[in-house]
């Protein structure tokens, strides 16, 4: 059985994915990582900023796929 931390963060997940599917239903660009006539610092904040939101999704992702594997589907007793 999940337990409330595990569930939340498949809920979480969820959600991200969802926002991330309305976003490119809707057309919405993304911004470009790298601005150019940014200054380095600006440009290094926002590799920073990208690089945050890359790992928070990733662990996400790990908590998921971890969850699968220790609670495989049974289809012989579904």
């Amino acid at each position: 059985m999940a337990t409330a931390h595990e569930d939340d963060v498949v809920h979480a997940f969820r959600q991200a994915l969802e926002e991330e599917l309305r976003r490119v239903q809707e057309g919405e660009r993304h911004e470009p990582l790298l601005l150019q006539g940014a200054s380095t610092e600006e440009n290094l904040e926002r590799l920073m900023h990208s690089h945050e939101r890359l790992q928070s999704e990733v662990a996400l992702l790990r908590t998921v796929i971890l969850k699968l594997v220790s609670q495989p589907v049974d289809f012989e007793n579904s």
